[in-house]
């Protein structure tokens, strides 16, 4: 398996794992917390995730889709960073959540961030080349 093929499944699996964080869609608390990860967006998190490993294994044949993908990955971290630099008027919302919780909102985009932009821009860049 190539790099691109890797990346691309973990970048998937990482989008997937809102599954875990919101105990399967059934924790409520979660939802109230921001309104970009309600239930319904949530949802589209995890079929960007289906997305991402529905084309693992033909990333050549996209190079374009992988800008996208960095793109969409690009607003969830600017909307994280958006977060941290108001962190005093949210830090109430997530005080009475679960450990999960707590840690997602504080970390969600810091992975997107250093790891999986620069890589999925990577894969678009060599698509086109």
């Amino acid at each position: 398996m190539d790099w691109q093929t890797i990346i691309t499944i973990l970048a998937g699996a990482y989008n997937c794992s809102i599954i875990v964080t919101t105990r399967g869609f059934t924790y409520g608390d979660f939802f109230e917390i921001d309104p970009l990860f309600d239930r319904n967006g949530c949802f589209l998190i995890l079929l960007w995730g289906l997305s991402h490993i529905s084309v693992a294994w033909k990333y050549d044949s996209v190079p374009f889709l992988f800008l996208v993908f960095a793109f969409e990955k690009l607003v969830y971290v600017i909307h994280w960073i958006s977060w941290l630099r108001k962190r005093e008027t949210w830090i109430d919302k997530v005080k009475g959540t679960d450990f999960n919780t707590q840690v997602f909102f504080h970390l969600y985009g810091l992975l997107d961030a250093v790891f999986f932009i620069p890589a999925l821009f990577a894969i678009f860049v060599m698509g086109v080349l």
